[in-house]
C-alpha cells in the first residue's frame, strides 16, 4: 500500500473539521493556526503567527485569568487540560470556546523544546441556550414569588413594558393594558418633582449594567401620590443592557410613619433645646431682681443696726425701700408667670368673672407702673376712646396690660409708647404700640408660643412667657390677639375681648 504523508493528512483534516487547532510556544506565541482558527477569529494564519495568544484572541477582561491558566499548564507540564473562555475575533465579535490542551515536546525535531497543543470547540450556541434557560427560570421565580408588589419587565433602552402584574391596577389604579400600550407610561406618571432625577438614575445604572433600587413617587389614577420602592435587575446581552426586570413595592405607609417620626424627633430636639434655654434664662431672670433686692435689704439692715439711724434722712430710707419693693414686684411677676404656665399646661387656669371697666383698669396699671416708666425714661400715652365694660377676670386682664406694657418698655428703644382703649361691634379693643425694633414677619407667629422669642435672650432679658400667657388668657376669654409689625418700625399688639361670653365656666386649654 502507498505510504500516507502525515503532514498532508493533518492539513486535510484541519480543512474539513470545525475544530480549532492551535500550537503555542511556552512563551505564549502562536506557531500554528488552523483553518478552523482562521474561520472562528477572522485572522489569517500569517497575521496570527508569532503573536501572543492572549493579546490577539482573548478579551481584555479575561487576559489575566487566561494567562494564569496557561502558565499553570506549562509549569506543571500537563498532558491534559480543559479551559472555557471567550475568543474575541478580529471584528470584535465573541465566541465561547471550550479548549483542550496539552504540553508536548519535539514537534520541531528538538526533544528539549516544548509546545502547547490546543483544540477548541465553539460552544457559543449552547452557551446562549443555557443563558436563555437560566433567564427564563429566574423570570418565572421572580414573577411567582413577588406577589405583594408590581412585578414588571421592560425594554432596557425605551423603558417600554413587556409585562406588568395585575397588582399594578390595585396599587396605582391604571389598567395593565395602559402600562403595556402607552409609550413612556412609567416616566409620564412619575410625580413631577421626582421625574428627572428618577429617570436619570435608572438610565445611568442601566447603562452601567448595575442592578439597582431606588425610591420615588408616582401619581395614581385618582390623583393620590404613591411612594414606591423599585428593585431593578439589569439583564445584558453582549455587554449591553437588554431587559430590565423589577418589582415596585408600595411604601407609602412607611414613608408616612418616617415623616411622623422625623417630625416628632425634631419636636423633641426643639423641646429639649427650649428647655435648656429656658432653664438658663429663668435662672438668670430670677437672680436679676434678687441681687439688688438683697443689696437694698442689707443697706436697710445696716442702717437699722447702726446707732445713727435717727440721723438718716427719711427720703433715703424711703428710696431704698421703694427700690426693694420694685425688685420684689418684679420677682413676684416672674414667679407668677411660671405658675401661670404650669396652670395653663395642666388645664387649671380658671377665670373669676366680674364686671370690669377696661379703660379704668388700664389707667390704674399705667399709674402703678409710673416708677418703672420714669426709670426707663419713656413717655407713655394713654387714650380712652370708649369705656367698654365686660364680664372678665379682673386679675387676668390686668396681667395682659402689664405684660404688653412691659414688652413695649423693653423693646421700644426708649421711644414713646401708645396705649388705646376702644369699642367696636360688641368687642373691647386694647391696642399697645411701641416705636422700637419691630418683629420680622417669620417670627410673628412664634412669639405667642411658649418660650417664643423674636430676638436673642442675649440681647434682651426675659423668659419668653409673657406673650404666651397673654394669648392663653385672651383665648380663655374667647377673644383674639394679633400683632402688626415691621422690622425697625415698632410693633402694635391688638387685643379683642367680647363683652359677653358664651360660657363663663370656661377653663383655659
Amino acid at each position: 500500500m502507498p505510504r500516507i504523508d502525515d503532514r498532508r493528512l493533518i492539513a486535510a483534516i484541519e480543512r474539513i473539521t470545525p475544530v480549532l487547532i492551535i500550537v503555542i510556544s511556552t512563551e505564549g506565541r502562536i506557531v500554528h493556526f488552523s483553518p478552523g482558527c482562521e474561520q472562528a477569529s477572522g485572522y489569517r494564519a500569517e497575521e496570527a503567527m508569532g503573536r501572543l495568544f492572549w493579546e490577539l484572541l482573548v478579551p481584555p477582561e479575561e487576559v489575566a485569568a487566561m494567562r494564569a491558566e496557561f502558565e499553570r499548564l506549562v509549569a506543571e507540564n500537563l498532558e491534559k487540560h480543559e479551559y472555557e473562555g471567550t475568543l474575541q475575533g478580529k471584528d470584535g465579535s465573541r465566541k465561547w470556546i471550550v479548549w483542550h490542551g496539552a504540553v508536548v515536546s519535539g514537534l520541531n525535531g528538538d526533544s528539549s523544546e516544548r509546545f502547547v497543543v490546543g483544540t477548541g470547540i465553539d460552544r457559543t450556541a449552547r452557551k446562549e441556550i443555557e443563558r436563555d434557560l437560566r433567564s427564563s427560570r429566574e423570570r418565572y421565580a421572580e414573577l411567582m414569588n413577588s406577589v405583594d408588589g408590581i412585578v414588571w419587565e421592560a425594554d432596557a433602552t425605551s423603558f417600554c413594558f413587556h409585562y406588568v402584574s395585575s397588582q399594578a391596577e390595585r396599587i396605582l389604579g391604571y389598567p395593565v393594558e395602559r402600562w403595556l400600550r402607552e409609550p413612556n407610561f412609567w416616566a409620564n406618571h412619575i410625580y413631577p418633582p421626582d421625574r428627572d432625577k428618577t429617570v436619570d438614575y435608572c438610565l445611568n445604572a442601566t447603562r452601567a449594567l448595575k442592578s439597582h433600587q431606588f425610591e420615588y413617587r408616582m401619581v395614581a389614577a385618582n390623583g393620590r401620590t404613591i411612594w414606591l420602592r423599585d428593585l431593578v435587575t439589569v439583564v445584558a446581552k453582549d455587554g449591553k443592557p437588554e431587559v430590565l426586570r423589577g418589582i415596585m413595592i408600595d411604601i407609602s405607609e412607611r414613608k408616612k410613619l418616617e415623616e411622623e417620626r422625623q417630625h416628632l424627633l425634631e419636636e423633641a430636639h426643639e423641646a429639649v433645646a427650649l428647655r435648656n434655654d429656658f432653664l438658663s434664662i429663668a435662672s438668670h431672670e430670677l437672680r436679676t431682681p434678687i441681687t439688688p433686692l438683697r443689696l437694698q435689704i442689707s443697706a436697710i439692715l445696716r442702717l437699722i443696726r447702726s446707732e445713727s439711724l435717727a440721723e438718716v434722712p427719711r427720703e433715703h430710707l424711703l428710696r431704698l425701700s421703694e427700690i426693694a419693693e420694685r425688685q420684689l414686684s418684679r420677682l413676684t411677676r416672674l414667679v407668677d408667670n411660671l405658675l401661670d404656665v404650669s396652670r395653663i399646661t395642666s388645664g387649671r387656669l380658671k377665670l373669676a368673672y366680674e364686671e370690669v371697666d377696661l379703660a379704668s383698669l388700664v389707667r390704674e396699671v399705667v399709674e402703678r407702673f409710673q416708677p418703672e416708666i420714669d426709670a426707663s425714661q419713656v413717655r407713655v400715652e394713654f387714650h380712652a376712646n370708649a369705656h367698654p365694660v365686660g364680664c372678665w377676670d379682673h386679675l387676668r386682664i390686668e396681667q395682659i396690660v402689664v405684660n404688653l406694657l412691659t414688652n413695649a418698655l423693653k423693646y421700644g428703644a426708649g421711644r414713646p409708647v401708645h396705649i388705646t382703649v376702644d369699642e367696636q361691634e360688641g368687642q373691647a379693643l386694647l391696642t399697645v404700640t411701641d416705636e422700637g425694633i419691630g418683629i420680622p414677619m417669620e417670627q410673628q407667629k412664634k412669639i405667642f408660643d411658649r418660650f417664643g422669642r423674636a430676638v436673642s435672650s442675649r440681647q434682651f432679658a426675659g423668659m419668653g412667657l409673657g406673650l404666651f400667657i397673654i394669648s392663653q388668657i385672651v383665648q380663655a376669654h374667647q377673644g383674639k390677639v394679633e400683632v402688626k409689625s415691621e422690622p425697625g418700625k415698632g410693633a402694635t399688639f391688638i387685643v379683642k375681648l367680647p363683652k359677653a361670653m358664651e360660657n363663663r365656666e370656661m377653663v383655659a386649654a
